[in-house]
């Protein structure tokens, strides 16, 4: 049989079902024997001596049950079969075949048609057989049976084969029968799920009636799906597609699991800060500690010749010093872990500054000051101790000032004043000798400056820990389950937008920008819980519904957890843009009267738009704000497409060239001569000058009298530290010349001056370090030996100049 006599659609051979209708095939094929019915026995089978000779491997395949038809992941489809009756009836009762019930659903599924009740009945059935497809694993092939035959005669074992081919289209009145049944079978899912009983009644009634009960059981969005989305399929005079069987298909399947666990969730929460695994035990990492180890430039390889390098002789003391978070731990634990014959052969030990204390009654200071003995200056020449210290910046300082008062450990001290470690500087020629080492992470930092803003191997090895798509990933493991078991939250609608490689280059982009821009650190347990929080919506008060409010653009632009990194994106949210094509963007969206779903595929294209289309079952588009509309395009438009001319960033841009320009040193590149000259001619504005090289340094409060004196700028040298733009200039007849730091924002108001913009009280106080430095670089020389006094208003000016034995004033 090449055709289905149902329907026409082409089959595979030795199928059992059509692929397309579902039709039984067995009832076409007159030459096979039928089902035994299902009240017998197989006890009560007569043996037939023929009926291994009569029965081939292919009528014998055929036999098989619905169970191995339909993969696993598509639910069986309830048909309303208009085949033949009396075919059925036809029966060898003497053949000794299978006794496998092959037509019940198919029975069940006709009788739908006469009512809705029986339709129920006939439900039960699919319901049965879906639900033994859906406990097989996804990737598991189709279902391999050993069929048992009559006890007199030997049968052969039976395998079968799943082959999927395009589906033609189906006729609207068998696509409509068959739709009947799987919304009848999904109301018995639900009560089922639910623990609600069944009721009688018409389609529309009854999911009226179990929608009221299960409110309080099921998740906002949810609900309205079987309000919107499944009710208007119980109208009597709807006609179906082939979409929406599938899709109430799919809802049976997702309440056979729901409230199941997701793992991915499970997954996820352990890089919350507040998980467990947030605290690092360094003897013990554990399997996911270690797959998350990303390398931090040369730090660990750095760290691992140090401790090659030690002898069992001559003990050496260590230290590795970091901010919060920063993985000291996990550093020391992934090197032990993976080195423990080194650190063994080393006798290398470990201490952790503010985790450990020996003893309850003292403090973490005391406990390391009394660690630290074997290297007070009286014993520092006979120590074979080699000790690594895991230690915060901030209990450094307090170590410095507790050893300084103890007063023997003049020789620690010596060398950690000469490695800068406490000032802003480290002096790399002076972290290592023959019996102390340092290392710091702010020497190792996570990304580079650069004309792109992007340049982070960390951020991109660590996001892909995370969102790699392979079987090594436990993260995506745990998301693939899911999906085998048809769990599909919000937080799986996250990842897949987190697995996007442009959405993760857009949150790299704004990781760098918030610690070039606003001096933010990011510890790397920051950054691991910021993963956290933008994947996994916040946990709800009772009767609250998750909305698209909990989705990864609202809760990185928009979110109101602890997480100080994601307070700082906030101030980035897309929403805040003000420019032409902004307003242009508004305007069409308040006068538009598409719906959003239409102005979504207009503004980010098609294929951008397919990404987000799940996000339209979380938006009650009715009822959405035009701020809300607007708020949320904006947002996924610049996780997608961070580049287009709308979110124009121009000075951000501009400064991260400075900054490239100014680690040259070269006073003579066109961009670090061109600011500064910019930033000269800022100066004298800061304080007003009445001519050239003069500058106030006095005006009254009526802005009517004021004192000037010689300023003449010269340059020395400019440098790039921090991710700020450092001036070394002097006044032309002093010799000593004074730093001048320049972050963004002062670089930002160094511009806007430039273009005419007055300065205000606000930004004085902002910027103290300015007002210090011209201080500073007015005391001159040339300062003590002329003044210039006058009415501002007027301009009218004297000058007085001092000659060593007088005063002389003369009119200008």
């Amino acid at each position: 049989m090449n055709f289905c006599p149902n329907c026409g659609n082409k089959l595979v051979p030795d199928a059992n079902f059509c692929p397309n209708c579902g039709a039984n095939l067995q009832k076409y094929r007159t030459t096979e024997p039928a089902a035994v019915p299902e009240a017998a026995s197989q006890s009560e089978i007569p043996g037939n001596e023929h009926s291994t000779n009569e029965l081939s491997a292919e009528t014998s395949q055929s036999s098989v049950g619905s169970e191995t038809h339909q993969p696993s992941q598509t639910s069986v489809s309830p048909v309303e079969d208009d085949g033949i009756e009396s075919q059925q009836a036809e029966s060898n009762a003497g053949v000794g075949s299978e006794t496998i019930d092959v037509v019940t659903t198919e029975e069940a599924a006709e009788t739908s048609e006469a009512t809705e009740d029986a339709g129920a009945e006939a439900s039960k059935s699919v319901l049965s057989e879906m639900t033994s497809l859906a406990a097989r694993p996804k990737h598991q092939p189709a279902t391999e049976m050993k069929v048992q035959p009559a006890s007199s005669v030997a049968r052969p074992e039976i395998h079968t084969r799943l082959v999927v081919k395009p589906q033609p289209t189906v006729p609207s009145g068998q696509l409509t029968r068959q739709l009947r049944a799987s919304l009848n079978a999904l109301y018995i899912q639900l009560t089922l799920t639910f623990d609600i009983p069944q009721g009688n009644g018409t389609l529309t009634t009854k999911f009226s009636r179990i929608k009221l009960r299960i409110a309080k059981k099921i998740e906002g969005y949810d609900l309205d799906e079987l309000a919107y989305k499944v009710e208007p399929l119980c109208q009597d005079d709807h006609v179906a597609t082939q979409e929406e069987v599938e899709f109430v298909q799919a809802l049976i399947n997702k309440y056979q699991n729901y409230g199941r666990t997701s793992e991915l969730e499970k997954k996820l929460n352990l890089l919350s800060g507040q998980s467990s695994n947030a605290i690092v035990d360094a003897d013990h990492l554990n399997q996911l500690q270690e797959y998350m180890h990303v390398d931090r430039g040369n730090l660990e390889t750095d760290l691992l010749t140090m401790i090659e390098g030690l002898s069992t002789q001559h003990g050496k003391l260590i230290f590795l010093v970091g901010n919060v978070g920063d993985g000291k731990s996990h550093l020391i634990g992934y090197l032990k872990q993976k080195h423990r014959d080194l650190f063994r052969e080393k006798q290398v030990k470990i201490h952790y500054d503010a985790t450990e204390s020996f003893d309850s009654h003292k403090t973490a200071m005391e406990t390391l000051l009394e660690v630290l003995q074997p290297f007070s200056d009286g014993k520092l020449a006979t120590t074979q101790m080699n000790l690594v210290v895991a230690i915060n910046m901030g209990i450094l300082m307090n170590f410095i000032r507790q050893a300084k008062q103890a007063g023997d450990f003049e020789q620690v001290l010596a060398f950690l004043a000469a490695s800068g470690i406490t000032t802003s500087l480290t002096n790399q020629d002076k972290l290592a000798n023959a019996q102390f080492g340092l290392l710091s992470f702010r020497d190792y930092p996570l990304f580079k400056v650069d004309a792109t803003g992007t340049n982070s191997q960390f951020y991109d090895a660590l996001f892909d820990k995370v969102a790699m798509q392979s079987t090594t990933n436990p993260f995506y493991q745990a998301y693939q389950m899911d999906q085998q078991h048809y769990v599909t939250r919000l937080t799986h609608h996250n990842y897949e937008l987190f697995m996007n490689p442009k959405v993760r280059e857009t949150l790299k982009f704004l990781l760098i920008k918030i610690q070039v821009e606003s001096k933010v650190i990011i510890s790397t347990r920051a950054l691991l819980e910021l993963i956290h929080d933008i994947l996994v919506p916040n946990q709800l008060e009772e009767n609250d519904v998750i909305n698209y409010q909990e989705s990864l653009p609202y809760l990185l632009f928009g979110g109101s957890g602890d997480s100080a990194v994601i307070k700082k994106i906030n101030k980035f949210d897309p929403q805040k843009f003000q420019n032409q094509r902004a307003e242009e963007l508004m305007t069409k969206i308040y006068n538009s009267r598409k719906d959003l779903q239409k102005l979504a595929e207009d503004f980010l294209g098609a294929e951008d738009a397919h990404q987000i289309e799940w996000l339209w079952d979380y938006v009650n588009v009715d009822k959405a704000s035009f701020e809300e509309k607007l708020g949320l395009l904006l947002r996924i438009k610049y996780l997608l497409e961070r580049e287009d001319a709308i979110f124009d960033d121009g000075p951000y841009h501009e400064y991260l060239q400075l900054l490239m320009a100014a680690a040259t040193k070269d006073g003579r590149h066109p961009v670090n001569r061109e600011f500064y000259k910019q930033t000269k001619q800022f100066i004298y504005d800061w304080n007003g000058s009445p001519q050239s090289n003069y500058i106030f340094t006095f005006i009254n409060e009526r802005k009517k009298f004021g004192v000037a004196v010689p300023f003449n700028l010269e340059f020395k040298e400019i440098t790039e530290h921090d991710f700020n733009v450092v001036f070394q200039l002097k006044n032309a007849d002093a010799t000593q010349g004074h730093a001048l730091v320049i972050d963004f924002d002062l670089f930002v108001l160094i511009k806007r001056v430039g273009q005419g913009y007055l300065l205000k009280t606000a930004d004085r106080h902002q910027f103290v370090n300015v007002a210090t430095f011209i201080e500073n670089i007015t005391k001159s020389r040339q300062t003590d030996k002329e003044t210039l006094i006058g009415n501002i208003e007027t301009n009218h000016y004297y000058r007085l100049t001092y000659d060593g034995m007088d005063v002389e004033m003369g009119e200008m």
